[in-house]
């Protein structure tokens, strides 16, 4: 083969060859980009489309939760609540139909949609109307009778269709991303093959092969080099996806299960209005109250699990002391905290609470420690966080299949191009966990 390829380059027109090679590779290029362009375009349309349809979703309930509020306190911010919500669901059907009519197959979704939401939009606003006039019993009757007539449920549905249909041109625009990806990499792939080839021939012809070997081994220890910054990249990647799931979840569980329990509880506060109603009845509804109250309290507990909140309302600093506040009251001793006044960007601030997390998480189940200390400083342009505690101390190569908090840590520490370093403390009894991170500064102001 190299012999072929300096044959071709020690004739006239091996250089018409080259330039050839290079542009076919160039227009191929071209056309891979421009296809990945559209499919990325689509398939951000049809996740905005899911988006709009989760929040057209949220909108619907909060706009009749929010009707049967003012029924029940006919005050004016339940009237704007419906006004809000009712024009929110609007702008998101518009968008959703907008783009189903570019779909295929999605006219008619787009249409059913429009007609749905029309249909219900007028039967509320014909009950809100009632309710205005001081006419309850009217209000509640042209609800009931949208309820009984199936358009809600029609409209959830009919939302539900819209999202199958963005998930499929998803999907679509996914197969024509992958193609002309896989399609780019062969032409890449035969590139980079002539141009090795080449380079073999030149290689061979001006230096010896001792030179040629030394050459590859540069080659290979920079690929192993970008080998590594990718896993690297890789591993911040999940991690932030993960995060982002969880912050997802919290949002859907405050938004979504929120409305729904409001809804419950205002619904029990009338019924436990209603007049003669039987004292075996309004206790149970109490009882039940009590339990709705209970299921909001243990959503906050899982929302505050999947998401921090005191991270962005508090600041890396308060959420530290609370953390650590929470930490000595689990363990029944002294719980140290040495932390600096200092503002990081948000995806720093999150690894560092993590860390944290995990490592006060490690020393309360297995370190049998009487003190524990927590220390984030800076030093130029690094941060430096500490943790350790007095117990008994650990090996970490000795952590069995199953325990990956070192593991995340560490994953965690190395996507932010930084050091963690797992070992015992000076005088040889606990462990220390100390994290160097660059100390990367807000790029925007903290949110509350």
């Amino acid at each position: 083969m190299t012999t072929l390829v300096n044959r071709v380059m020690r004739t006239p027109w091996g250089f018409r060859v080259v330039i050839a090679v290079a542009l076919a590779g160039v227009m191929a290029n071209e056309y891979a980009h421009r296809r990945s362009v559209g499919g990325l375009a689509e398939s951000e349309g049809a996740d905005d489309v899911i988006q709009q349809a989760n929040i057209a979703h949220y909108n619907a309930l909060d706009r009749v939760n929010a009707l049967r509020a003012y029924l029940l306190e006919p005050h004016a911010r339940w009237l704007a609540r419906y006004n809000e919500a009712d024009g929110r669901l609007g702008a998101s059907v518009a968008a959703i139909t907008s783009f189903l009519q570019h779909q295929p197959s999605g006219q008619a979704a787009a249409e059913r949609l429009s007609d749905l939401f029309a249909q219900r939009s007028a039967d509320l606003a014909r009950g809100m109307a009632h309710a205005q006039g001081h006419r309850p019993d009217e209000a509640l009757a042209a609800l009931r009778e949208s309820d009984l007539a199936g358009r809600g449920s029609a409209l959830r549905a009919a939302l539900r269709q819209a999202v199958e249909l963005a998930q499929v041109a998803r999907v679509q625009a996914h197969a024509r991303l992958l193609a002309s990806t896989r399609a780019l990499r062969w032409v890449v792939h035969a590139l980079l093959a002539a141009m090795v080839l080449a380079a073999y021939a030149l290689l061979r012809q001006t230096q010896l092969i001792d030179a040629a070997r030394r050459q590859q081994a540069d080659l290979l220890s920079k690929e192993v080099a970008a080998r590594t910054a990718q896993l690297r990249e890789l591993a911040g990647h999940l991690i932030t996806t993960r995060e982002d799931e969880r912050a997802r979840l919290a949002r859907e569980l405050h938004d979504e299960m929120g409305g729904l329990l409001s809804a419950v509880k205002l619904d029990l506060a009338r019924l436990r209005r209603t007049p003669g109603l039987p004292d075996t009845a309004r206790k149970l509804g109490e009882v039940i109250d009590q339990r709705v109250s209970a299921v909001v309290s243990l959503k906050r507990q899982v929302i505050e699990n999947l998401r921090p909140s005191a991270l962005d309302h508090l600041g890396l600093p308060g959420a530290l002391e609370l953390l650590c506040s929470e930490n000595a009251a689990a363990m029944e001793v002294p719980t140290h905290l040495e932390v600096a006044p200092i503002r990081l960007a948000a995806e720093l601030e999150l690894t560092i609470y993590r860390i944290v997390q995990e490592a006060l998480t490690n020393a309360r189940k297995y370190s049998q420690a009487r003190q524990v200390w927590v220390s984030l400083q800076t030093r130029g342009a690094q941060v430096h966080l500490t943790v350790e505690d007095d117990g008994i101390g650990f090996d970490e190569a000795a952590s069995g299949p199953g325990h990956h908090g070192l593991a995340g840590m560490r994953l965690r520490v190395e996507s932010h191009a930084g050091q963690l370093e797992i070992g015992r403390r000076g005088e040889g009894r606990g462990s220390r966990i100390h994290a160097v991170l660059p100390a990367l500064a807000r790029s925007t102001p903290q949110g509350v």
